[in-house]
């Protein structure tokens, strides 16, 4: 089977290892801003989900538990290739319960080596979820994607495009659908980073997360619902500046 996780930026001997799930019909690529604006040292992993990417040749379906117990057992591949090393695990939308399970279900030896927990543009577990159904037309949900801005016009026009990611935003929202509802606390610290213009996850959505780890921290940025790729630079500074701030600037 390819890797669950994409190495975006290998790093030989890295100071700091960073795992991303992406949102909602993308996919490790949504990462890659990212990457190139953290830390030298700092090697990054992006998920890859079933129909997309290295996995592109598997049916898009999946499911949360599933998923959740074969990307745990992946990033235990990856970790263990550098001892001592710690991690951080960001999930931008949707990708921010699947990280979190992940963290969650990480084997003991992982645990102390946790960092923080980044959740990008999505509120806790027990709030109510903001993915609207799909409809059953093409066109319909085409339309529906593009008014919401999950999807570019440009995307939304590309038939080949369309041919290619209609299955996967299909597969990704039944998969959210059946989502757990809530979640026991991580033992670590949270930084929730929401988009200034984000029309759905402001600071009150983002302090829903208080009580689901040891501290929170919220940093808006200058983005609308998609910050990895609205402001990338903003959104590494403030990662770094939770675990490595004499290094942050």
């Amino acid at each position: 089977m390819p890797t669950l996780w994409e190495p975006l930026r290998p790093v030989p001997h890295p100071r700091r290892l960073l795992f991303v799930a992406p949102h909602v019909g993308s996919g490790a690529a949504a990462a890659r801003d990212l990457a190139h604006h953290l830390p030298d040292d700092w090697a990054v992993h992006g998920l890859v989900l079933p129909g997309r990417e290295r996995r592109f040749a598997e049916p898009p379906a999946w499911t949360f538990e599933d998923t959740v117990v074969s990307a745990t057992l992946a990033l235990e591949e990856v970790a263990v290739r550098y001892p001592g090393t710690p991690l951080v695990g960001l999930g931008q939308c949707s990708g921010a319960w699947l990280m979190y399970a992940i963290l969650a279900r990480a084997a003991s030896d992982l645990r102390s080596r946790r960092d923080l927990m980044v959740a990008v543009s999505q509120g806790a577990w027990h709030l109510p979820r903001v993915h609207p159904d799909l409809p059953d037309s093409s066109e319909a949900m085409w339309a529906q994607m593009v008014a919401s801005g999950d999807v570019p016009r440009s995307v939304a026009d590309d038939e080949d495009a369309r041919d290619l990611l209609e299955p996967v935003i299909r597969s990704d929202y039944a998969a959210v659908a059946d989502f757990p509802t809530e979640a026991d606390p991580l033992d670590l610290p949270i930084l929730v980073v929401v988009g200034a213009g984000d029309r759905d996850i402001d600071r009150s959505v983002a302090h829903s997360w208080v009580r689901y780890g040891t501290g929170l921290e919220i940093e808006e940025v200058a983005a609308g619902h998609f910050p990895l790729r609205d402001d990338p630079v903003a959104v590494a500074r403030a990662i770094v500046a939770q675990v490595d701030p004499a290094t942050s600037s």
